[in-house]
C-alpha cells in the first residue's frame, strides 16, 4: 500500500460514524447531515446522545441510519447491506418517501420561487426558456419519483414478505435510466444560470440559485447511491433467495 493509499484509508477511517458517535460530533463534521435529520424526523436539542441513544429515542435503525451518514460523509464508504434486517428495510422505504416530499414540497418549491423571481419583468423569451428547462425538470423528477412509489417500493416490500414476480433485473434497469435523465436536466438548468443569462439579471440572487442548485445536485447525488448501494442490491438479493425457496 503506497502512502498515498494510506493517508486515503485512514482519512476515512477518521470519518466513519458509528452507533457511539456523538450526533452533535457528527454533524458538527459534515453540516450537510442537518437535511438527514429533518427527514428523519429528529429533532434539535439531543445534548451529548450518541447515534444509538437518538436512534433508540426515535425508533430509527441504528444500523441504516449511520449507513445513510456515512454515504453523506465519505466517497469512499461502502455500505454494509448484508447486516441490514426486513425492519431496516422498511425504515429504508420511509426514509425515502419522505425524502421525496422534501424534495418536491419543499426544496424545489423554494427554487422555483427564486427562479420566478429572477425573471420577473424580464425578457419573455429568456423566462419561456428557463420556466421550461425547469418545468421538464420538475416534470422527470416526479415522474421518477412516482415510479419509485408506485413500482419499485411496493416490490420491494413483496419481496420482504417472501413474494416475487422475477421483474427485478427490469425495474433495476427503469431506476437506472429515470436517474440518469434527472441528473441531465439539472445540470442543464445549473448552466443557464451560471452561464447564459446576462449580466443584467440580479447576481445576486443567482448566486443563491446556482448555491442551492449546487446543494440540490450533491444531495440527489447521495440519494442516488443510497438507492444504488443499498436498495437495488436488496432487491436483488432478496428475489434470489424468493426464487430458491420456491
Amino acid at each position: 500500500m503506497t502512502v498515498t493509499e494510506t493517508a486515503t484509508l485512514f482519512a476515512t477511517v477518521n470519518k466513519m460514524i458509528t452507533e457511539k458517535s456523538k450526533l452533535a460530533d457528527v454533524i458538527a463534521s459534515n453540516p450537510l447531515l442537518v437535511s438527514v435529520l429533518e427527514r428523519m424526523n429528529v429533532k434539535l436539542g439531543f445534548h451529548e446522545a450518541t447515534v444509538e441513544q437518538i436512534c433508540h429515542r426515535y425508533k430509527l435503525s441504528a444500523h441504516l441510519f449511520t449507513n445513510i451518514c456515512n454515504i453523506f460523509s465519505s466517497s469512499e464508504f461502502e455500505p454494509q447491506v448484508d447486516l441490514l434486517t426486513a425492519k431496516d428495510l422498511e425504515h429504508l422505504v420511509n426514509y425515502l418517501k419522505v425524502s421525496h416530499k422534501y424534495y418536491s414540497k419543499k426544496i424545489f418549491k423554494s427554487l422555483h420561487l427564486k427562479i420566478h423571481k429572477l425573471l420577473e419583468g424580464k425578457d419573455p423569451n429568456n423566462q419561456k426558456i428557463l420556466n421550461k428547462f425547469y418545468d421538464d425538470y420538475q416534470a422527470e423528477l416526479m415522474h421518477h419519483f412516482n415510479f419509485e412509489e408506485e413500482t419499485v417500493f411496493p416490490y420491494l416490500l413483496s419481496l420482504i414478505k417472501g413474494k416475487s414476480d422475477g421483474n427485478t433485473a427490469f425495474k433495476v434497469m427503469q431506476f437506472t435510466e429515470n436517474h440518469s435523465g434527472i441528473e441531465d436536466k439539472l445540470a442543464d438548468l445549473r448552466n443557464i444560470i451560471l452561464k447564459y443569462l446576462p449580466e443584467e439579471y440580479s447576481q445576486s440572487l443567482r448566486f443563491d440559485i446556482l448555491k442551492d442548485i449546487i446543494s440540490i445536485e450533491s444531495d440527489l447525488t447521495k440519494h442516488t447511491i443510497i438507492e444504488s448501494k443499498i436498495l437495488v442490491p436488496i432487491m436483488i438479493r432478496l428475489e434470489k433467495q424468493n426464487n430458491r425457496v420456491r
